[in-house]
């Protein structure tokens, strides 16, 4: 995540519009900068009283462990103005959490945000059961995927948002019969009805597997962070991250068509054949197609994890999103390094004592943080 992405976070953060994921990565950052007790980018002295700010306010919201103080320095001046913003910015963040003894969820939970602003949590668990709301029925819950089923009365497109934290993974079939497979610390906005005559749209933010029911007459489409991928009927995975530098779409069968979307100035189409990977590269919106083994990034819905040569540093950001884990990289050296590796359903800690015995990393864990020596 670069700097700007971050304060544009933090923007709809104050504005109360971010999801629950963007919620979870921001915390995230926090988190990191508390520990090392530095930024990781240049700050200008506005930027890094707003920083240290919301870090505050965060550690207000959950008991953490006390960290060394700081030698940061700021003027008595900045002080009295980061405790005037702190007691606004605290009655927002009780407006925008709630009661944290009182709500009905909390970040870890899986969720399904409605047109009017409601939350519902969505439980994973065996047996149907109504996700309803104000007496209407917005899907099943069977097998731990939302089923949507289409109404040929529906005039009115009314958008829901899944939102799946870190740790988990969900699945969803929408009301054509699409299938998609969320993973972890993903959020997907799409119609509770589709409507005869308009094109399929759906916007992810994080990672997911489609399966995408064929109908010629209306066009599906993904909008993903900087790109647009348009299919008929096929099966692909799409990793959009927000804090990732580029956007990749590995096709398994069918056809796409990728395009940056309508805030590039770039809009040359690529078709993609199955095996093939495209990635758009965020900083200036270029594609890139490459022969690619598919199975290397779909093996998520199985619970496993492989790795094919890939940074150190890219593979905490997916360690860290898989376990819910929050992972400090001390070794520099080692963030350039590249790495293979493949894992079945294990334990982080076993997974760590792997990497220390075969590629000599040595870690420690406390809590929910696991750092890299």
């Amino acid at each position: 995540m670069t700097k700007v992405e971050f304060f544009d976070l933090l923007q709809k953060f104050e504005k109360g519009t971010c999801s629950a994921s963007e919620v979870k990565l921001l915390k995230r950052y926090c988190e990191k900068v508390q520990i090392k007790q530095e930024s990781l980018w240049q700050l200008s002295n506005k930027e890094e009283v707003k920083l240290r700010l919301f870090t505050r306010i965060l550690s207000t919201i959950e008991v953490q462990k006390p960290k060394k103080q700081s030698s940061y320095k700021i003027s008595y001046w900045s002080i009295a103005a980061v405790f005037v913003m702190l007691l606004g910015s605290a009655v927002l963040l009780k407006q925008f959490f709630g009661d944290r003894e009182n709500s009905a969820f909390n970040e870890n939970q899986i969720t399904l945000e409605l047109p009017n602003g409601e939350l519902k949590v969505i439980e994973k668990r065996d047996g149907d059961y109504a996700v309803t709301s104000n007496g209407s029925v917005h899907g099943i819950n069977n097998n731990q995927t939302l089923i949507y089923n289409n109404s040929e009365t529906s005039k009115v497109i009314e958008y829901h948002t899944l939102n799946v934290p870190y740790g988990k993974t969900f699945k969803l079939q929408l009301a054509d019969g699409s299938k998609v497979h969320l993973n972890s610390g993903s959020s997907i906005n799409y119609p509770s009805q589709f409507i005869e005559g308009k094109n399929r749209e759906v916007t992810l933010t994080g990672e997911a597997f489609f399966e995408v029911a064929h109908d010629s007459l209306h066009p599906f489409f993904v909008n993903a962070d900087h790109l647009q991928i348009s299919v008929l009927g096929t099966k692909f995975n799409v990793q959009s991250y927000i804090e990732d530098e580029t956007t990749d779409v590995v096709l398994v069968e069918g056809a796409v068509a990728l395009a940056p979307n309508e805030i590039s100035d770039n809009r040359d189409q690529f078709i993609l054949s199955p095996g093939e990977m495209g990635s758009i590269k965020k900083s200036n919106s270029r594609i890139v197609i490459t022969e690619t083994t598919p199975d290397i990034y779909t093996s998520w819905m199985e619970g496993k994890l492989i790795f094919r040569d890939i940074s150190f540093n890219s593979m905490i950001k997916k360690l860290e999103r898989h376990y819910d884990k929050t992972i400090i990289n001390n070794n520099k050296v080692l963030a350039r390094e590249k790495f293979s590796a493949s894992f079945g359903k294990i334990e982080v800690t076993k997974l760590f004592e792997s990497l220390k015995k075969y590629h000599g990393i040595d870690y420690t864990a406390s809590g929910d943080t696991i750092y890299i020596n």
